[in-house]
């Protein structure tokens, strides 16, 4: 071992020419380190650029607005959130102010959000009327727009911006994608960004051609053109959408949801954490200006379970179940969207509340639970056999639709040991 008084101390090293020299390590105290400001659960970090990749259509932007409205609140609408409200900044390259008025004014009148709430707390623009360009491709190779990186940071620095979402990142440079070298410059301006502006920057990614097809395969390596922005950045998570396949092989509603699932695919900074479930519910803002314009109804993203089969459940639950549904004047339909969905009738026999005739965002955790009881049992009776999808003539809608026919029974036992109401 070398002794100390041989080995150059801090002082020995000379600076060069160049201005470069380097910086000897002084191990101090670990409870001296300042911790790692998270900003929003283990994805948005101060002073750090994260990416979050989907494909198209899915309610990307619709999610990204609900979190950005639960970080200005401080309210927990998807359980991750800080200990007192931020300042953020929602930037949508693509959408008008007007389409973004409406995405966040319906998220707002679902949880109950008001301008006071807000506090002034969230800002947001569109790339119409306020463009952010940070690069752009010329003859002699990528240019930076240092003068709008610096006017992008000062704003930032004046308006105590906590954190930057940047919708979609592909809006805010005019580089090719699959240029590493090209892409690699573009997302060091977003960590500069980050860095002197002291604050999380959000980049929201699209997805290839093949991930389109199957995000949920690929992850974030789905996201669309060189691998230098998940390379560049520190945390990354992937939207995917779950197969409707899967959820006929489950026995499962197909047009129920969507479940979209919210992914870890890159913590450099903390451990990765459970799959998170969303889904989509339309909001009516109200806003038709005659008898026959009824108004925008607009996607807001909320909290959800994943798609379950439930618990196990005894034969003679379901046979009562199967005797109660051969034994109706009419197959029940299979669609949950149906005013005569086979799950209001086993809600009706079994005296559970299942919040018939309720709407979607209105309804009760306990009823929400009580569907998913439902759900699981559905999927055991297909499972094994005792029901199967059928079609029939609906005299409601005029048209043929999809219902529960009951192939066999299960053997009678007694009931009281199967799912508790």
């Amino acid at each position: 071992m070398n002794d100390a008084s041989t080995m150059p101390q801090p002082e020995a090293f000379e600076e060069g020419s160049s201005g470069i020299a380097p910086t000897a390590f002084v191990l101090r105290d670990p409870k001296d380190i300042p911790p790692r400001q998270w900003l929003y659960g283990k994805h948005l970090v101060r002073g750090f650029v994260s990416l979050t990749v989907s494909p198209g259509g899915l309610g990307k932007s619709s999610l990204l607005i609900a979190e950005a409205l639960a970080m200005a609140t401080a309210w927990q609408l998807f359980g991750d959130t800080g200990l007192k409200p931020l300042r953020v900044w929602y930037w949508n390259g693509e959408d008008p102010k007007e389409e973004i008025e409406r995405r966040v004014a319906a998220a707002c009148l679902h949880y109950n959000i008001t301008n006071d709430d807000l506090a002034g707390q969230f800002m947001a623009d569109s790339g119409r009327d306020v463009p952010i360009c940070v690069a752009k491709t010329e003859r002699s190779g990528v240019a930076i727009a240092e003068p709008v990186v610096a006017a992008l940071i000062d704003a930032i620095k004046r308006h105590q911006i906590d954190v930057i979402i940047i919708d979609p990142f592909v809006t805010s440079h005019l580089v090719d994608e699959n240029d590493t070298t090209a892409m690699n410059a573009v997302v060091a301006q977003w960590r500069a960004v980050a860095d002197k502006g002291n604050c999380a920057v959000e980049l929201v990614h699209h997805v290839n051609k093949a991930g389109a097809i199957d995000p949920k395969g690929q992850g974030i390596y789905a996201s669309r053109g060189a691998g230098a922005v998940i390379d560049g950045v520190r945390s990354a998570r992937s939207l995917s959408l779950f197969p409707p396949a899967e959820l006929e092989n489950m026995g499962l509603d197909p047009w129920e949801g969507p479940y979209i699932q919210v992914v870890d695919g890159k913590a450099n900074l903390a451990q990765k954490s459970t799959v998170q479930w969303r889904t989509m519910i339309g909001v009516k803002l109200n806003n038709g200006k005659a008898h026959l314009d009824v108004g925008d109804e607009i996607g807001v993203c909320i909290e959800t379970q994943p798609p379950t089969q439930g618990e196990p459940v005894a034969d003679g639950l379901l046979h009562e179940i199967c005797e109660m549904l051969a034994g109706r004047s009419e197959p029940a339909k299979q669609n949950i969207q149906n005013h005569d969905w086979v799950g209001y009738a086993i809600a009706e026999h079994l005296k559970w509340d299942v919040g018939r005739g309720v709407k979607k965002a209105d309804l009760t955790s306990e009823q929400n639970g009580v569907r998913h009881k439902i759900k699981g049992i559905l999927s055991q009776l297909t499972k094994r056999g005792f029901v199967k999808p059928g079609e029939a003539y609906d005299a409601r809608s005029g048209r043929t639709v999809t219902v529960v026919e009951v192939v066999q029974q299960p053997a009678s036992t007694t009931p009281e040991t199967g799912v508790d109401g």
